[in-house]
């Protein structure tokens, strides 16, 4: 079966609870206006018709409960969506913003109805924000409003997740939480030795092997880089004859020419990873050290992997 915006599902894909990162302050929850923006656009995709000619919405309502049910939504809430809101997303969302969806008119104490529905709306949100990514022709002008308001609310989409923020500087936590998503949802070729580095970069620094590392942080972009090189090798047969294994510096070089690095990105990127190979730095403690190599790797890293999410879409050939 198909999802109704055209892709086969993928159970590593669904929807999961939205991440919250226990060491930063708690966001809030979606705004009123994020949930008028997200009612109008499910209308949009789902009830209103295609176009002048047509009856049929852009996208196929009829298979909507499916579909949210294989990204991971209950069959008893679904079921109540669609026989008792009929999937009017303007009755059915602010019910569940207000918790009425779980309760009668006689019952409004009952306590955690409130908390559920809200719940429940981060999930949609999730669903929307994957939905529109995947189809970006077909969203209204204001689904990018949609965006900007739910990060206004604590929420950034990375990686098919809804991942809690805060309008402050972003934490090393959030950071970590971000890329982690990325890699699993990336097409990279070498999943286990990025998640290797990635956790035993993160360990070390929290034991103190701080040398230690800062090695693992550099290894970690490296094989990051590596293998968006041999990804993008691989589908281009321009690019056959080339080594799969060149050394990291023909690697920058091979990433400019293929178009995957500007050739400012490309001076950037080189730059850090000079520091991260760089060995000691005068006047630099070794925690410090350590400590901006992970801010360097992860900052580095997360701009690769939101840059291959694109590329791969693109046939690992333009953005």
């Amino acid at each position: 079966m198909k999802w109704p915006w055209g892709r086969e599902p993928n159970p590593r894909l669904a929807v999961p609870e939205p991440t919250v990162v226990s060491r930063v302050r708690q966001p809030k929850e979606l705004s009123q206006r994020s949930v008028a923006l997200m009612i109008a656009e499910f209308t949009h995709l789902f009830t209103e018709p295609a176009g002048y000619w047509s009856s049929d919405p852009l996208m196929d309502s009829n298979r909507l409960r499916t579909s949210l049910f294989e990204m991971g939504f209950e069959g008893e809430f679904l079921d109540s969506c669609q026989q008792d809101y009929h999937w009017n997303f303007a009755s059915l969302f602010p019910a569940l913003f207000e918790g009425s969806f779980y309760t009668d008119k006689k019952a409004w104490s009952i306590p955690g109805a409130e908390a559920q529905g809200r719940q429940m709306l981060l999930r949609f949100a999730t669903a929307l924000c994957r939905i529109m990514a995947e189809n970006p022709n077909l969203c209204s002008e204001q689904a990018q409003e949609f965006q900007r308001s739910i990060g206004e609310d604590g929420w950034h989409f990375v990686g098919y997740r809804l991942v809690a923020t805060s309008q402050d500087i972003i934490s090393e936590a959030q950071e970590l939480t971000a890329v982690e998503s990325l890699i699993c949802d990336s097409v990279h070729d070498n999943h286990p030795t990025l998640v290797h580095h990635f956790t035993d970069g993160r360990a070390l620094y929290d034991t103190g092997s701080y040398h230690a590392c800062v090695g693992e942080w550099r290894a970690f972009l490296e094989e990051l880089l590596r293998g968006i090189w041999r990804v993008t090798r691989s589908h281009r047969p321009e690019f056959g004859g080339f080594a799969s294994k060149p050394n990291m510096k023909d690697i920058f070089d091979f990433l400019q020419r293929s178009g995957f690095f500007s050739e400012d990105e490309k001076l950037a990127f080189l730059g850090a990873w000079g520091f991260l190979s760089a060995g000691a730095h005068p006047g630099i403690g070794d925690q410090d050290h350590a400590h901006l190599s992970m801010i360097l790797a992860l900052t580095f890293g997360h701009a690769s992997l939101l840059k291959l999410r694109v590329w791969a879409r693109n046939s690992f050939s333009h953005f």
